[in-house]
This record gives C-alpha cells, sequence and structure tokens, in this order.
C-alpha cells in the first residue's frame, strides 16, 4: 500500500491532469471551415488504493468514465460506491443477448371482475431467467433495459409472444 502522502500526489496529478485536457478539448478546432467542439468524459482508477490487479484497476478505470459520460466535460476518479455501477454494467452486458438466446419468459396473471368473479383479462409478467443469477423480476432489468435502450427489443419480444400466446388459447378455446 501506498503513504498517504504518495496517494495525495497521485490524486492531485489526476485531478490537474484531467482538468487541463478538458480545457484544451474545449477549445474549438476550425476543419475545413468548419468549427468542431469535442466533449470528454475521463475516469480514473488509483493502483494500489483500489486495486493491484491491472486487469481489475482497467474496469475500475471503465466504471469510473461510464460514470462520467452522464456528465459532459467532466471527470471522475473511481471509488467503491461504484459496485453498483459495476454490476448494473455486467447486467446490460448480459441483457444484450438475453433476447436472442430466449432466456425471457411471461407469467399471467389473471384479472377477474370482482362482483361477478369472470374473467375479464390477464396481465403478462415478465422475468428473467438469467444463465448465472436465476429468476430476475423486472425490478432488477428494467430501468437497465430503459437506460440502454434496450427496452424497445424488450418490448417488441413481450407484445409478439403475447400475442401468440392470445392465438393459442383462443385456438384451443381456452
Amino acid at each position: 500500500m501506498f503513504p498517504l502522502k504518495s496517494l495525495i500526489k497521485r490524486l492531485f496529478y489526476f485531478i490537474g491532469t484531467s482538468s487541463e485536457l478538458l480545457k484544451e478539448l474545449k477549445r474549438e478546432i476550425l476543419v475545413k471551415e468548419m468549427n468542431i467542439y469535442i466533449t470528454a468524459s475521463i475516469g480514473g482508477a488509483i493502483y494500489a488504493k483500489d486495486t493491484e490487479n491491472v486487469q481489475e484497476l482497467l474496469k475500475h478505470a471503465e466504471i469510473a468514465q461510464i460514470s462520467a459520460k452522464k456528465m459532459t466535460d467532466y471527470f471522475v476518479l473511481y471509488n467503491k460506491d461504484m459496485s453498483q455501477l459495476k454490476s448494473n454494467i455486467m447486467l446490460e452486458s448480459s441483457l444484450r443477448t438475453a433476447v436472442e438466446r430466449d432466456e425471457f419468459e411471461l407469467y399471467y396473471q389473471p384479472q377477474y371482475e370482482i362482483k361477478t368473479g369472470e374473467l375479464i383479462g390477464a396481465e403478462a409478467l415478465i422475468r428473467w431467467n438469467h444463465p448465472t443469477l436465476g429468476h430476475l423480476g423486472p425490478n432488477e432489468f428494467i430501468a437497465i433495459a430503459e437506460e440502454s435502450g434496450l427496452i424497445e427489443e424488450i418490448g417488441r419480444w413481450v407484445i409478439h409472444n403475447v400475442c401468440y400466446q392470445i392465438k393459442y388459447w383462443k385456438e384451443k378455446r381456452i
């Protein structure tokens, strides 16, 4: 582990270098008589503070950079509180292939008219049968799907499968 003085020195170096780089990138660039503006997001992690494993250090820096991307022209230094973001990144990665791998399941909850007890419909409830995490409820992945833009693909999958199920029930007179 590095002494505190060395750690502080590294922090100031990161902050100073990141600030200077962002300041330089904010300048307009003239390209073929057009003004071009560049934005940047910088993420960093500190060796021996966050981890001593190089691969994990790079992953931490990537997580910090993803966090910085949410703010234009900003730099973020990794901290352990970002572990939820790391988990979300891993879930998003799995979510990208979940439709192709047919990992989603729909459960139908019947809806009844209270006064008559007559079945009037059903609500389709989605679950994700994740290969390593098991069954995940929508509260564990829908927000990530919305943020990543995958919600549209999942929505199309749900509509397709609900329509197929309704057709099946009609054919079987259920």
